[in-house]
């Protein structure tokens, strides 16, 4: 039986959300499955799709020096238990992991690192290339194959890293089928959301950072003028009080709601009438591969990864600090609401490509090729 190790930051919002499919489906394919990483879900659930787990307490910050700690525990850890193939997830963990196996793969074992989206990618403050490319560009010599999930870092990893293998594969893949289904009630979570039912209702999902950029959105809003248009935030994070604070000084403050942490991302997109991703940075984010499967039209921000997904045919895409253009791509959709519709179709159908049970099976096949070589 090969045996794996599976490593990333935390599980609540990094292991739970985008790879419990993948980890059921290693154990059903005969691999013993040990999963390292935080528990900050304070929960049990990842002991029935893994074997062993290891409550790792990872920092997310380079500097902390919980991380030296951490180091030293992995390096133990890899070194005990002989492991085939090690996957890394997250830029501090995986370097983490990298910096620790040389030992261990002058035995055979493999690493694998996906990056979900280089932190020196074009445009990216310069206190981020000077960290994080030398990190990566060291540890690339330390890896044996690297998976990039936007065709920006694929071709910077080609050009520039000296990984073993590097290979591109579109994400952590979706469940096509779980958003295709539409929802019938939604006169009831309106009201339950406190939305008029005449309202033009948009949506935005991610943790309320500096990053996710939900700020554009408010200030969007402030310019339309347009009592009529509301905006869902799924969400939690360290800004909402300085977002809420932002939409009461914008008087958009009845338009906006809060609806913390959501589980039920499938019915609010089928309630909802577009779509808004202004992040500043992704790698190919999950959330608008949702919102097009669920075959809404997209206005989003012009960067890495949100351009692999939305082109002209799916919905518009703004400079992530311009709410004038995010204010007039809104206006633009509610204007055009047969066009809006057609955008939709473009994007439910684009997003098949990103079905989840294809991109395992891709991930699957560089396993099998890494055991061959083992």
């Amino acid at each position: 039986m090969k045996k794996v190790l599976f490593v990333a930051n935390v599980l609540r919002k990094h292991i739970y959300p985008f790879h419990m499919p993948f980890l059921k489906k290693l154990k059903e394919e005969g691999y013993e499955v040990h999963v390292a990483a935080d528990n900050d879900a304070n929960d049990e659930e990842i002991r029935s799709v893994c074997d062993v787990y290891y409550n790792v307490p990872f920092a997310r910050s380079p500097f902390d020096p919980r991380n030296l700690k951490n180091y030293w525990i992995l390096k133990r850890l890899m070194e005990r238990e002989h492991f085939d193939i090690i996957h890394c997830h997250t830029p501090i963990v995986s370097a983490l992991v990298r910096f620790a196996c040389k030992k261990v793969r002058k035995n055979g074992t493999k690493i694998l690192y996906t990056a979900h989206g280089f932190h020196f990618y074009k445009g990216a403050p310069l206190l981020n290339r000077m960290l994080y490319y030398p990190i990566e560009k060291l540890c690339a010599k330390q890896t044996d194959v690297l998976i990039t999930i936007n065709t920006e870092d694929f071709s910077l990893a080609k050009r520039k890293l000296s990984a073993k293998n590097v290979e591109f594969i579109p994400g952590v893949g979706i469940d096509i089928a779980h958003f295709a289904k539409d929802t019938d009630n939604k006169s009831q979570i309106r009201k339950a959301l406190g939305v008029p039912m005449n309202a033009f209702l948009l949506l935005s999902i991610g943790e309320l950072s500096k990053n996710k950029n939900h700020e554009i959105l408010i200030r969007a809003l402030a310019k339309l003028k347009n009592e009529d248009i509301h905006l869902l935030i799924a969400g939690e994070g360290i800004l909402q009080k300085k977002l809420m604070r932002l939409s009461k000084r914008f008087k958009v403050d009845k338009q906006i709601h809060f609806l913390g942490y959501r589980y039920d991302i499938a019915t609010l997109c089928h309630t909802v009438d577009l779509y808004a991703h202004p992040s500043y940075r992704e790698g190919l984010p999950v959330a608008l591969m949702e919102a097009m499967a669920s075959g809404l039209p997209v206005v989003c921000s012009d960067i890495r990864g949100n351009r692999d997904l939305i082109d002209e045919n799916g919905g518009i895409r703004c400079a992530p600090y311009d709410a004038d253009a995010f204010a007039r791509a809104i206006d633009f959709h509610i204007q055009n609401p047969a066009l809006s519709q057609k955008e939709g179709e473009c994007n439910r159908q684009k997003s098949l490509n990103y079905e989840k049970d294809g991109i395992d099976r891709a991930v699957l096949e560089i396993y099998r090729r890494m055991e061959v070589s083992v």
